[in-house]
Formats: structure tokens, sequence, C-alpha cells
């Protein structure tokens, strides 16, 4: 009887060194653990744009400055610019990346989600005038991906019809090359560039969806 009791306590003893051993993690040795492959966000279903289609903001490069402009219903994008429009639902945020792209030329349309998307602009070059300074209310926004506040900001001054361009810090190559030029004309130091959205109005810089400033800066 006594060698069956050491032999159970011993198989205990071994279950439970078992156990420990499951749940106290990796050692050094186990380096070469193939690694768990990391999931990316699948593409978003596609969005049926109508003529009276509710709860979107649509995004295009307006032909008359080469800028990109915002809008609230497809009667506001210009004929010339719907061949190429970022259309974007509150009540169904695409993934981080990803954005809905259509051609609205011809209405009903389907949305095409792409990843890294980014509306082309062009620099129209206006004749010099003597005297001339930059446009104190022209606006500029730095956001990146999954940005609540961003899409708060965008959905303001969209409804404020307000003009202004935006640059992604994730998926656009010349958005801190900017963000540079254009905190440094503010004044503005290198180590307050964090956190998004980070809003140019002329040559004023707010840090963060700042309503009641953004409304006295632009006089609305």
């Amino acid at each position: 009887m006594k060698s069956v009791h050491k032999t159970s306590a011993r198989a205990l003893l071994v279950a439970a060194g078992l156990s420990l051993a499951a749940v106290s993690g990796c050692d050094k040795d186990q380096g070469d653990t193939a690694p768990v492959a990391v999931q990316a966000d699948p593409a978003p279903e596609a969005i049926e744009v109508g003529a009276d289609t509710a709860d979107l903001i649509f995004r295009y490069v307006d032909p008359t400055t080469g800028r990109v402009a915002s809008a609230t219903t497809v009667d506001e994008v210009p004929m010339e610019a719907r061949a190429q429009v970022v259309v974007y639902t509150n009540s169904a945020p695409p993934p981080p990346g990803w954005d809905h792209v259509a051609d609205l030329r011809e209405l009903p349309a389907q949305t095409r989600p792409q990843q890294g998307f980014s509306l082309k602009t062009v620099r129209k070059k206006a004749a010099p005038t003597a005297g001339a300074s930059p446009d104190p209310r022209r606006v500029v926004m730095f956001v990146r991906n999954g940005c609540g506040f961003c899409r708060k900001a965008d959905k303001w001054l969209t409804a404020k019809k307000i003009p202004f361009d935006t640059m992604n810090l994730d998926h656009d190559p010349k958005a801190a090359k900017r963000l540079s030029a254009l905190a440094k004309n503010a004044g503005l130091p290198r180590s307050r560039l964090n956190g998004v959205p980070i809003i140019f109005v002329g040559d004023n810089a707010i840090i963060g969806f700042d309503k009641s400033r953004l409304a006295k800066l632009l006089g609305v």
C-alpha cells in the first residue's frame, strides 16, 4: 500500500509540475518557436450611394483649387470630381487603413474598399500680387487612422462648409515634412507634435479638436 501511495504522490507531483510549466511562459531555449501571425483587418463591405443617401461625407479634389474638399451630399460634388470620391459613413466607419472609394458619375454607385488610398491634390499657382500674404483662413488638418476626434473635426468643418486639406500621417509620405514646415511657421516646437488632429488655420496651430478656437479663428 505504501508503494501505491508513493507512486500516486509522485504522479501528482509530475502532473503539478507539468501544469506549472504550461503557465510559466516561454524559456530562452524556445526562441526558435514560430511567431504568431497577426491578422490584418478584412476589407469592409461596399457602400451603396444614391442621390439621397444620408449620413455620408464625401471627400474629393476640387477642380477649381486643386485641393481636397468635403461635401455632405452628392449634389455638392462637382461632376468633374466625381470619378474618384472618398465616401465616409459615421454609422459604419471602415477599419484603420481602409477607405471607401467610388465613381459617382452615375448613381446609384457602389464604393470599392481600398487600403492606403490618398486623393491626389494639384498645386495651383496663383499670379503673385504685391504685398499679398498667405490666406489666414486656409485650413490643413493632420490625422491618423482610427482617430475619432479627427472624424469629428472633419464632420464639423464640412458642416460649416469650410474648405480644408487633410494629410494622413500613417500613409502619406509627404505629411510629416509638411507638418514640420507648418509647425515651424506657427512657432510650434516639435515636442508638441503629439496626438491628432493637428489643425492649422493660416499660421495658427490647434492641437486636438478645439471647436471654440476653430470657430473664433474661422469667424463661424
